[in-house]
C-alpha cells in the first residue's frame, strides 16, 4: 500500500520537473552535472555527488546513494559520466511521470491519479463500503473531529443537499468529489484513522492547488511517512518555492526519514530552478545582456518561480548604457514595462530594491511620468529613490523638478549624501548654471574621485574646457589619483582647445599610472594628437594597442584622419576594421567614413556604404541620416539625396540644413527656398545654419530680393541676429547680380567690415563683371586687412587679365614676388576601380 501510495505521490510533479522541450532538459542537466563534477574530470563519483548535496544543504544516506548510483557506472569508469548520469535522470523520470512525454499524457496521468486519490478519501467516510456515504456516516466522521457542521442532523444534510445531484440523500463518489471541492475547509482537519488516509488527504489539497491548506494539513498530522514528506516538497517545487522546498527536504532527513529516488528527484528539480535564478543574476551581475535576458525567458517559458532580486537584477541590465545602440533587446523601455507588470502580478511591488529598480529603468528610459507614478505609490523611499528621480529630471533638462525633489527629500528628513551632489551637479551643468554647480561640489567635505569626474565631465560636456583642466590640477593638489575616466574626460577637453602640451602631460600621467592601454584613453590621446596635427603619433599609439583596441579607437582614429583631410586613408582604415571580423561597425563609423566619401566626392564608395548601413540597421540613426544626405549631396546625386531624405520619419534641423544646402550647391535655388519654407510650415525651427543655406542658394540662383526678404525675417521673425556668413551670402548675391556698387555699400554697413573674407566675396565679383575700378579699391583694403592674403593679389590679378590688361597684371605679380606671398596649392582626387588616390 505504501509503495504505491509513493508512486503516485511522487508522479504528480511531472509538471515542475520536466522541461519543455528535450533540447531545453539537456542543457539544464549539463549544468547539474558540472556543478556536480567538481574536479572537471567528466565523472561523478558518488562520493563527490554526496558533497554537493552537502553543499546544497541536502544529506543523503552515503550507502543508499552508493547503491543506487553504481549500477548506472560502466564498468571500467570511476563514476558517472554524462550518459550515466542523463540515463538516471531517465528512470527516475520514467518513474516519477508514469511514462508520460507529453502535456496530454501528463493530464491523462494526473486525472488517474486525482481519481485514485479521492478513491481512498472516499473509503474513509463509507464506512460499510456500500459505494455511498449516508448522512449518519457523514455525521460519524465529523463528529470525531469534533467539527460543529456533525453536531446536527440538520447542518449535515445541508452539506449533502449542496452536492446530492440525483437527490437520493446519500453522496455518491462524482458528488464525493464535489463536496471536497466546497467543504474542504474542515474535511482536512479530520483526525483520521491511519497515516495512509492522511496522505490522501493531504494529496488532495495539493492536487487543488491550495498550498496554505496544503501547510495545515502537513503541520497537523499526528505521523509522517516518507510519502507525506516527498508530498509536500513536490508541491512546494510546482507552486515555484524551490528554496522551502529544500528546507523540508532538510527538516525531513534531520527527523530521521531516509530520502527514496521520488525525493531526489523533487530536489534536483528544486536545484535546477534555484541554479537557473543564480546563473541570471550572476550574468546580469557580469552585464552579460543578451545571455541574462535569454535565460530569463527560458526561466520564465519553464514555469519557474523567479524572485525579487533576479527581477531587480534583469531590471539592472533593461537600463540603456554607453554603446549600445538601438537594435539591442534592452535598449529601450518594453522589457523593463513587462518585468513591471511581471512584479506586480506576484506580488513584489512592496519591496524597496525592486522598485528602485523600477524607478531606475523609467528614470533611465526618460520616462519620468512613469517613474514619478511608481514613486508616489512606493510604500517606503530611501536616499537611493530621492537620488534617481533627482537624476531622472535632471537627465530631461528639467531643472525645476529636480530641485523641488531635492527639497521634498530634506523635508522628509533624508540627507543628501555625495550622490544626491554629483546628480544636482550633473542637473546645473545642463542647465548652464555653472555658479551653482561650482558651490554645491564646494559643500561636499572630501570630494571622491567620482565627485570629481562629474565636476570635470561637466566643465568638459558644455565647453568650459580651461576650467576643466584647471580643476583636474586642483584635484591632484588633493593627493587623489585619478581614473581612467578622469584622464579620458581631461583629454577630451586638451583636443577641443588643441592643448597639445596638455595632452602630453595626461599621456605620462597614464603611463605612471598603467592605464595607458585603457581603451577610452587611447580613444582619447589620439583625439589630442589628431587635433593637433600629429597624425604620425596618433598611429604609432594606434598601432600599439591594435589588439585591444575597441570600437571607439577604431572610430577615434578614423575620425582623426578624416579631420586631417586624409580620406583616402580613412576609408582604407574603415575597411581594414571591417575584414577584421571581430569589431562591426557602429553609427559613428558610418556617419564618419561617410563624411570622407562627401569630402572625395566617391559616389560609388558612398553607395557600398549605404547598403552597408542597411544591412547593419543603422539607417535610422540621425547622425547616418544626415551623412547620407550629405553624400549624395556633395556628389551631385541631388535626386537620390531628396528621395533618401523623404524617407526619413523623424527629421531634425541638421537634416534639413543638409538638403536645403544640398540644393543650394546643386544649383536649384528655387527648390531650397521651397524646402525653406516647407521646413518652417512643419513647425521645424531654423537656425543660423539654416539661414546660411538657403541664403546660399538665394546667391546661386539670382533671387536677390527673396535673399533680402529671408534675410530680414531672422531677427524679426525667429529672433536671430545675422552673422557674418549671413552677410557674405548677400554681398555674393548682390555681386553676383552685377550689382556691385550695393554689395561695396551693404560691406561697408556690415559689423564685419573688417573681415577680409567679406572682401573677398565682392572682389571676386568684381573680376567676373571685369570692374577693374572696383576691384583695385577692394583689393586695397584686402592687401591693408590682411598683406599676406594671396588671394587680394590672385583675383586682382586675374581682373586685369579678364581686360587684357596685361602689364598690370605681370606688375602684381611682381609686387606678390617681392611681398613673399605664396598660392595655396590645391588638392584633388583621383578615382579607378573602386580605389581613390590623391595628389596636390
Amino acid at each position: 500500500m505504501e509503495s504505491n501510495n509513493e508512486n503516485k505521490k511522487v508522479s504528480r510533479q511531472s509538471s515542475s520537473f520536466r522541461l519543455r522541450s528535450p533540447s531545453l532538459n539537456a542543457l539544464r542537466l549539463q549544468r547539474i552535472f558540472d556543478l556536480f563534477d567538481k574536479n572537471g574530470d567528466g565523472f561523478i563519483t558518488v562520493e563527490e555527488l554526496s558533497q554537493a548535496l552537502s553543499r546544497l544543504g541536502l544529506n543523503a544516506d552515503l550507502s543508499d546513494l552508493k547503491s543506487t548510483v553504481e549500477s548506472y557506472i560502466q564498468p571500467g569508469n570511476t563514476g558517472l559520466n554524462f550518459d550515466d548520469f542523463s540515463s538516471l535522470h531517465k528512470t527516475l523520470d520514467d518513474s516519477f511521470f508514469g511514462g508520460a512525454c507529453g502535456e496530454e499524457n501528463e493530464d491523462s496521468s494526473s486525472s488517474a491519479e486525482d481519481e485514485s486519490d479521492l478513491a481512498e478519501a472516499f473509503k474513509v467516510f463509507d464506512e460499510n463500503g456500500d459505494g455511498f456515504i449516508s448522512a449518519r456516516e457523514l455525521q460519524a466522521v465529523l463528529k470525531k473531529l469534533g467539527l460543529p457542521e456533525g453536531g446536527e442532523m440538520e447542518r449535515v444534510e445541508k452539506m449533502i443537499v449542496s452536492v446530492d445531484r440525483n437527490q437520493d440523500g446519500r453522496v455518491d463518489f462524482f458528488e464525493f468529489k464535489n463536496m471536497m471541492l466546497m467543504h474542504g475547509r474542515c474535511l482536512t482537519e479530520m483526525s483520521l484513522r491511519d497515516v495512509y488516509s492522511w496522505n490522501a488527504f493531504l494529496t488532495f489539497r495539493c492536487k487543488v492547488g491550495d498550498l496554505r491548506e496544503a501547510c495545515e494539513v502537513f503541520d497537523g498530522m499526528p505521523e509522517r511517512d516518507v510519502v507525506s514528506w516527498n508530498n509536500m516538497i513536490s508541491v512546494l517545487v510546482r507552486k515555484g518555492f524551490e528554496e522551502k522546498a529544500l528546507d523540508v527536504y532538510e527538516m525531513m532527513v534531520g527527523d530521521g526519514f531516509l530520502p527514496s529516488r521520488f525525493t531526489l528527484a523533487s530536489v534536483l528539480s528544486a536545484c535546477s530552478k534555484v541554479l537557473d535564478s543564480f546563473i541570471v543574476n550572476g550574468l546580469a551581475r557580469e552585464n552579460k545582456v543578451l545571455e541574462a535576458v535569454h535565460m530569463f525567458r527560458l526561466m520564465c517559458e519553464k514555469g519557474v518561480q523567479v524572485d525579487s532580486v533576479c527581477l531587480s537584477n534583469i531590471l539592472s541590465i533593461s537600463v540603456p548604457r554607453e554603446g549600445c545602440n538601438s537594435l539591442s533587446v534592452i535598449y529601450d523601455n518594453v522589457l523593463g514595462k513587462q518585468i513591471h507588470s511581471l512584479a506586480l502580478r506576484l506580488g513584489f511591488v512592496g519591496e524597496l530594491h525592486l522598485n528602485n529598480s523600477l524607478l531606475e529603468i523609467y528614470a533611465k528610459n526618460k520616462d519620468m511620468s512613469g517613474a514619478e507614478l511608481i514613486f508616489t505609490e512606493m510604500p517606503e523611499v530611501n536616499v537611493v529613490s530621492w537620488n534617481i528621480m533627482i537624476a531622472g529630471f535632471g537627465q530631461e533638462y528639467r531643472s525645476d523638478k529636480s530641485i523641488e525633489y531635492l527639497k521634498r527629500m530634506r523635508d522628509s528628513g533624508f540627507e543628501p549624501n555625495e550622490v544626491t551632489c554629483i546628480s544636482i551637479l550633473g542637473v546645473c551643468f545642463r542647465s548652464g548654471d555653472v555658479e551653482t554647480g561650482r558651490r554645491i561640489f564646494s559643500t561636499i567635505p572630501q570630494p571622491s574621485v567620482s565627485a570629481w569626474n562629474a565636476m570635470l565631465s561637466g566643465y568638459s560636456n558644455y565647453e568650459h574646457y580651461e576650467e576643466a583642466i584647471n580643476n583636474f590640477r586642483q584635484m591632484q593638489f588633493q593627493n587623489l589619483r585619478p581614473d581612467s575616466t578622469t584622464l579620458s574626460v581631461i583629454l577630451s577637453s586638451c583636443a577641443r582647445l588643441r592643448f597639445l602640451e596638455g595632452g602630453k602631460q595626461i599621456h605620462g600621467v597614464a603611463i605612471r599610472t598603467e592605464t595607458s592601454k585603457n581603451s577610452h584613453i587611447v580613444s582619447g590621446l589620439i583625439a589630442v594628437y589628431s587635433e593637433c596635427e600629429k597624425m604620425e603619433t596618433s598611429e604609432c599609439i594606434f598601432d600599439d594597442c591594435i589588439n585591444e583596441l575597441d570600437i571607439a579607437c577604431w572610430n577615434s582614429m578614423i575620425s582623426g584622419l578624416r579631420r586631417n583631410m586624409l580620406d583616402t586613408k580613412a576609408l582604407m582604415l574603415f575597411r581594414r576594421m571591417h575584414q577584421t571580423g571581430v569589431l562591426f561597425p557602429n553609427e559613428t563609423s558610418f556617419a564618419t567614413v561617410l563624411s570622407s566619401c562627401s569630402k572625395l566626392c566617391s559616389l560609388l564608395h558612398g553607395r557600398q556604404f549605404h547598403g552597408q548601413v542597411v544591412k547593419s540597421g543603422y539607417v535610422s540613426d540621425s547622425f547616418v541620416e544626415t551623412a547620407l544626405t550629405d553624400m549624395y549631396c556633395k556628389c551631385g546625386e541631388i535626386d537620390s539625396a531628396r528621395q533618401f531624405f523623404d524617407t526619413v520619419l523623424r527629421k531634425n534641423t541638421v537634416i534639413w540644413n543638409e538638403m536645403i544646402h544640398g540644393y543650394a550647391h546643386n544649383g536649384r535655388g528655387d527648390e531650397a527656398v521651397d524646402l525653406y519654407r516647407e521646413m518652417i510650415s512643419a513647425g521645424e525651427k531654423p537656425d543660423g545654419i539654416t539661414f546660411v543655406s538657403v541664403l546660399t542658394a538665394c546667391s546661386h540662383s539670382g533671387l536677390v530680393d527673396t535673399g533680402f526678404e529671408i534675410l530680414s525675417s531672422m531677427q524679426r521673425d525667429h529672433g536671430i541676429e545675422p552673422e557674418l556668413d549671413h552677410y557674405i551670402c548677400i554681398v555674393d548675391c548682390l555681386g553676383r547680380a552685377g550689382r556691385l556698387e550695393d554689395a561695396e555699400t551693404l560691406a561697408e554697413a556690415t559689423p564685419y567690415k573688417s573681415s577680409s573674407v567679406l572682401w573677398e566675396i565682392l572682389l571676386s565679383s568684381c573680376r567676373v563683371h571685369g570692374d577693374v575700378s572696383l576691384a583695385r579699391r577692394v583689393a586695397e583694403k584686402l592687401m591693408h586687412l590682411d598683406p599676406q592674403n594671396s588671394a587680394a593679389y590672385l583675383l586682382l590679378s586675374n581682373t586685369y587679365s579678364s581686360v587684357r590688361q596685361w602689364d598690370d597684371a605681370a606688375a602684381l605679380q611682381e609686387l606678390m614676388n617681392k611681398n613673399r606671398v605664396h598660392k595655396t596649392p590645391g588638392h584633388s582626387w583621383i578615382t579607378y576601380g573602386n580605389d581613390l588616390d590623391s595628389g596636390f
